[in-house]
């Protein structure tokens, strides 16, 4: 299971979970619930967005989820699944777990019973059309994938004087930085600040750059990078990170890592 797998949500968080909660649930369901799903929300979350997003099926089809269903104490989370199965009028034995009307996963029960280790499926409701996606709820989450599509740069141990990494990044990437107040791109980043530079590389490709300052308490975005205080996002052509990164890890005093390039499939 990965350990950074589900955000907090404040729509899809519940309660920290218990054993009576557990026990009410799959009571109410009729059904036992996955080993690897309780574990997930007993580790991380009780139910929460998902910091991987997309899905490839094995015949390269491609799926978005946000979230993963909570259980609640008496209502909310999965324990609504019920509701939405009746409104959606679902085959008998599908559990939904995420998704929203038109776009469901499902844990399913139709062949290996109620007290079975469920595959996962897909359901548009929209042509009523399933798929299945993996044989069980550990492997559904471990092919899960990030679709953001800009890489992201990591600095490590950047000192509190933002000015000092403006001024070295103005150097080494021959641009001009104007520090303003900014919102974080897409929901990926929380930010205070943000360095919006334009730059050129020696081709004459024209190339945007995001900085963020990482929050520096709380929780981060990137937790498997504690080292990391800043970020760039690029978005840039594929032919250009050969060229940004060695800039990046020749020309600055910090550790410069990569912390997400675009999957593949959003180049075609």
């Amino acid at each position: 299971m990965r350990k950074y797998l589900l955000e907090e949500s404040e729509y899809n968080t519940q309660p920290p979970l218990t054993k009576q909660m557990i026990e009410h649930a799959e009571k109410t369901l009729k059904v036992s619930l996955p080993a690897s799903y309780l574990e997930l929300l007993s580790t991380q979350y009780n139910g929460g967005n998902l910091r991987f997003d997309g899905f490839l099926d094995d015949d390269e089809g491609q799926y978005t989820i946000n979230e993963i269903e909570g259980i609640g104490e008496e209502t909310g989370g999965i324990l609504n699944s019920l509701e939405t199965a009746e409104e959606w009028e679902l085959p008998e034995a599908l559990l939904p777990f995420g998704g929203d009307g038109f776009d469901l996963y499902c844990f399913d029960y139709r062949e290996c019973g109620p007290h079975g280790e469920p595959p996962i499926i897909h359901l548009n409701t929209e042509e009523f059309m399933v798929s299945r996606l993996a044989g069980n709820f550990e492997e559904f989450t471990d092919r899960l994938f990030s679709s953001y599509d800009n890489y992201v740069f990591g600095f490590e141990h950047v000192a509190d004087d933002d000015r000092a990494l403006m001024d070295k990044l103005e150097t080494v990437l021959n641009c001009t930085f104007k520090k303003k107040e900014s919102r974080a791109k897409n929901g990926i980043f929380v930010s205070r600040k943000a360095v919006h530079p334009v730059w050129t590389d020696r081709c004459g490709d024209l190339s945007k750059l995001l900085l963020y300052e990482n929050i520096r308490t709380g929780n981060r975005d990137y937790p498997e990078y504690p080292e990391c205080n800043w970020y760039m996002i690029a978005m840039i052509k594929k032919d250009l990170y050969d060229t940004l990164f060695g800039l990046l890890q020749d020309g600055l005093p910090y550790k410069t890592v990569l912390i997400h390039k675009p999957p593949a499939i959003i180049w075609g």
